[in-house]
């Protein structure tokens, strides 16, 4: 049986789990239970979002700060990738030697990590990837965080193509487009998926509805954080009483900003903003609601809405080409950047309840393929593959 090193410092000191870490985390600890020697390299944050996880391999903590405990703007986050760097550079060789490192992400600090890593112990690297950053000026939000960004995925890039010993992209449109730039040879890189826990979803029992609206992510631009109040305020116009609760992680300051948002849309107050959530209450809240509402901008898979729709909740989204190609046509689509369209589409699932409940249950049911458990054993197909190759 292989032994694997799990490389992921994105999380800072957050506890907040991001679709990546939680993919890799489901997945690690499935190939834990067949035996596989499973190691996760990570920060403060990843620690505490592995334990919440339920994962049970072995934790090697990087420091993400000299001081704090917290993060209070985003140039706590940067600084926290910077430290992880460091700490590797510094403390690397006190790690143990496995037969594969594997890059949870394609940010510079899991990449270069997972390749020092590579070079140190002579390992496998496994690079993932989720989704391809626009140029900064096509990029909703802070334009030199986005150009940051967007030039430190180049670099990764770079890495992966001449150094990467298998490459993994998710089987939906952001991954085709990155194999294309990255320009491959057949062999070096394999299709995987996103999945989601349906033995979680199914031990988990909801009361009655208490929201009609919800949404579970990140509060930042590109996962329509500009686009929710508005959208909200005007469901409210033509359904007055409508009750919504917001999920996600959140810097102090994002959530302020969001508080102005709804305040400057006349909702101040009437907006649940829950924060984090541990899993089985977000499932919880999830099967408590009437419609599962995201107005992303960038997706490189969707695992909040997978999860609702395993929930049984209709889905209202933003036509994005990645979820023709994961979710067929079982999505309520806007145009991109079409408030009033998404808004209409929610009023029209909340007018019809039953046409509503029809489509969360077909939902329920076209999204058991997506079980971790059969993606987990797919990868762990490709991985032993890997490791028996000379």
């Amino acid at each position: 049986m292989f032994s694997i090193m799990y490389i992921s410092g994105g999380a800072g000191l957050s506890p907040v789990i991001s679709g990546g870490e939680w993919r890799m985390l489901s997945i690690a600890e499935r190939l834990r239970r067949r035996g596989c020697r499973v190691h996760l390299l990570t920060s403060p944050g990843g620690e505490t979002c592995a334990r919440n996880a339920g994962f049970q391999g072995e934790i090697h903590c990087l420091p993400a700060s000299l001081v704090s405990r917290r993060e209070y703007w985003v140039g706590d986050r940067l600084w926290a990738y910077f430290l992880f760097v460091m700490g590797f550079f510094l403390r690397g060789r006190r790690l143990p030697a496995c037969d594969l490192v594997y890059s949870s992400s394609d940010y510079f600090y899991d990449t270069w990590t997972a390749l020092a890593y590579k070079r140190r112990f002579g390992s496998r690297w496994i690079a993932m990837n989720h989704h391809r950053f626009p140029p900064p000026w096509r990029r909703a939000g802070n334009f030199m965080i986005n150009l940051i960004s967007y030039c430190s995925q180049r670099l990764s890039y770079r890495w992966m193509r001449q150094h990467a010993d298998l490459v993994l992209a998710l089987d939906s449109p952001a991954g085709e487009e990155i194999l294309a730039n990255l320009g491959l040879p057949e062999g070096g890189f394999h299709r995987v998926a996103n999945g989601i826990d349906l033995d979680a979803m199914e031990r988990v029992t909801g009361g009655e509805k208490h929201y009609d609206m919800v949404f579970a992510g990140g509060l930042r631009s590109g996962k329509g954080f500009d686009d929710m109040a508005p959208i909200i305020a005007e469901v409210k116009r033509k359904r007055p009483g409508v009750k919504v609760a917001i999920i996600g992680g959140h810097t102090g300051r994002s959530r302020r900003l969001l508080e102005r948002s709804l305040e400057r849309a006349g909702l101040a107050g009437q907006v649940q903003l829950l924060g984090y959530v541990d899993s089985m209450d977000y499932i919880r809240v999830l099967k408590e609601s009437r419609v599962y509402f995201s107005a992303s901008y960038e997706e490189g898979w969707g695992i909040a809405i997978a999860e609702a729709m395993a929930c049984s909740l209709p889905v209202v989204a933003y036509d994005l080409s990645v979820y023709r190609r994961v979710y067929a046509d079982r999505l309520n689509l806007a145009p991109l950047a079409d408030r009033m369209a998404f808004a209409a589409a929610v009023v029209r699932l909340l007018a019809d309840e039953e046409g509503a409940r029809r489509q969360g249950r077909e939902n329920s049911v076209y999204v058991k393929r997506y079980d971790w458990e059969k993606i987990a054993k797919v990868e762990y197909d490709v991985l032993r593959e890997l490791v028996g190759r000379r």
